[in-house]
């Protein structure tokens, strides 16, 4: 028993092979807000349906998420917290979410970022990297501790 199809199923093929199995088993897929038994013919034809529908639905809020943080990115407007040498201007916070304004630079973190760049030129690894800034006392982004990952996503970010 599943209380909705597509919180089980990641596509229609496993949807397919889960059920097939079940059935293998002697049992049956019973979906609460669907109405759906895979027991019956019609049923089984409906849940393949539902399914793919469902794998549809899921596909579809993933290309229009993609497309709105492109065209954030493209605009230059915050599509998520501000990472290490940003900042927000601008915007509202709505339910204690910051809603639009535009990521611009953060001068004292863009100095830490030009350090970060010629230690990691001078051959330090993220490691040591992450040591050498933590060894200057200067918190990451959100007051803690910088790790090799830290050190990475600050490499790797295009503003």
């Amino acid at each position: 028993i599943v209380y909705k199809l597509d919180r089980l199923f990641r596509n229609t093929e496993e949807a397919l092979m889960i059920t097939r199995e079940l059935e293998g088993a002697g049992a049956a897929l019973h979906s609460v807000t669907e109405h759906i038994d895979t027991k019956s013919a019609m049923g089984g034809f409906f849940f393949t349906v539902a399914a793919a529908f469902a794998e549809m639905e899921r596909k579809l809020i993933g290309e229009r998420t993609r497309d709105a943080l492109m065209h954030k990115k493209a605009s230059g407007e915050a599509y998520n917290h501000p990472p290490y040498g940003w900042r927000v201007e601008g915007g509202e916070r709505i339910k204690g979410k910051l809603r639009g304004g535009r990521f611009v630079e953060d001068e004292k973190e863009q100095r830490i970022i030009s350090q970060i760049k010629h230690l990691k030129h001078e051959g330090m690894s993220l490691q040591g990297v992450a040591d050498f800034i933590n060894g200057q006392n200067i918190p990451a982004k959100k007051g803690g501790r910088w790790f090799p990952q830290t050190v990475k996503g600050v490499l790797e970010f295009k503003g």
